[in-house]
């Protein structure tokens, strides 16, 4: 799951893109080290709205982060079972 972290709101309005991952009941949360405009985030989709080449830049990332812990948690599974 990735959202904005609006309590931590910085001056220029923009907040910190977050990721949270649940497996059994057990939660571990992160940040991508990126920012957005909250206006600019589609909190149904998990991802930014618009077309420019920062957007599909940080929807990209969000989007290889996502890749990536599926193929973690695929891995960790297939080497526990």
């Amino acid at each position: 799951m990735f959202y904005l972290n609006t309590s931590k709101r910085k001056k220029s309005g923009m907040c910190p893109v977050m990721g949270r991952i649940t497996v059994d009941g057990s939660i571990a949360q992160f940040s991508l080290k990126e920012d957005t405009l909250p206006d600019c985030w589609d909190s149904k989709k998990q991802r930014v709205t618009g077309k420019n080449r920062e957007q599909d830049e940080l929807n990209r990332k969000i989007e290889q982060t996502e890749q990536s812990i599926r193929d973690i948690y695929r891995q960790q599974k297939d080497h526990f079972e």
